[in-house]
């Protein structure tokens, strides 16, 4: 988790959120790719300190996800920056 840009969240509400291998939610406005793990509480969501900077939360806040669905015909491009 602590390289990822990933959201955590427990196998229950990860089968709420997605499908069974694969899931992307909606927080604060930005997409999300959704994993989950056994040791976060039903109801939480686990995100690493450069992710809650970016969306300005702290540990305790309250956020919200929502099930994201990429419209058939929109196509994702990747993008990369070389150093």
């Amino acid at each position: 988790m602590l390289y990822t840009n990933m959201l955590y969240v427990n196998m229950q509400d990860f089968l709420k959120l997605g499908q069974k291998n694969e899931a992307f939610v909606l927080c604060k406005g930005y997409v999300f790719k959704l994993g989950y793990h056994k040791q976060i509480q039903q109801g939480c969501v686990a995100m690493n300190a450069d992710v809650r900077k970016y969306l300005r939360v702290s540990k305790v806040d309250t956020v919200t996800l929502s099930k994201f669905v990429k419209p058939r015909d929109q196509v994702v491009d990747l993008s990369s920056i070389s150093f």
